[in-house]
C-alpha cells in the first residue's frame, strides 16, 4: 500500500470514528423505529472518489447487517431492495438538511 493510501486510510479512521460518535445508531434502522448501534460507515458516492472519501456528507452510519445487504453480501433480493430504498430516504433527508443549513 502506498504511503498516500496509508495516510488517507488513517484520516478516514478518524472521520469514521467522529461520524459514528455523532451518529451512534444505524440510520436505516432509525427509519424503522429501531435504535440499533451503528458499527459501519457506508460511502454514498463510491469510496474511490478522492473528493468524497473523507467528506462526512458522503457517509451514512449503518449496522453491520444493513451494510452487508447494501454490498449484496447478506439477505434476500427483496430485503436488499428494501434496504436500498430506505437508504435513498436517508440520503434525501441528509440532502434536505444540508440545503436547509446552507
Amino acid at each position: 500500500m502506498s504511503s498516500f493510501r496509508k495516510r488517507l486510510q488513517t484520516k478516514f479512521r478518524k472521520v469514521k470514528k467522529e461520524y459514528l460518535k455523532e451518529h451512534p445508531y444505524c440510520e436505516i434502522c432509525l427509519l424503522e423505529g429501531v435504535e440499533t448501534p451503528a458499527t459501519d460507515v457506508h460511502h454514498i458516492v463510491a469510496r474511490w472518489d478522492p473528493d468524497k472519501f473523507l467528506d462526512p456528507n458522503n457517509l451514512v452510519a449503518l449496522c453491520h447487517l444493513h451494510h452487508l445487504m447494501l454490498h449484496q453480501e447478506a439477505g434476500t433480493i427483496v430485503e436488499r431492495e428494501r434496504v436500498k430504498k430506505l437508504l435513498e430516504i436517508v440520503i434525501r433527508r441528509k440532502n434536505d438538511k444540508k440545503r436547509g443549513e446552507g
